[in-house]
């Protein structure tokens, strides 16, 4: 199964950079395994979508989980969002 959604993020709309180094392959693979004992599966990135700005954002990654044989199940997604929860600074 997909990861659940990471939410409540405290940071500004990221870049199309900043979300693709973001994906976390390790969480992406957490809910899958293969029906081969001892058979390892890995998440590929396919794709990142940032939508919103800096007051409601989303990534919504769309990856692909595979097993050591080259079998692949794609399509899988799991979301990343947040919005600039931090006050202003600076002196009066």
């Amino acid at each position: 199964t997909a990861p659940a959604a990471i939410t409540g993020v405290n940071g500004c709309l990221p870049t199309q950079s900043e979300a693709n180094a973001a994906f976390n392959a390790i969480l992406a693979v957490g809910g899958y395994m293969d029906n081969c004992l001892g058979s390892t599966v890995t998440a590929t990135m396919t794709n990142a979508v940032v939508t919103g700005g800096n007051c409601s954002w989303t990534i919504t990654y769309t990856f692909s989980v595979a097993d050591n044989c080259g079998n692949s199940l794609p399509g899988q997604v799991y979301t990343r969002s947040g919005n600039d929860q931090s006050a202003p600074t600076g002196t009066a």
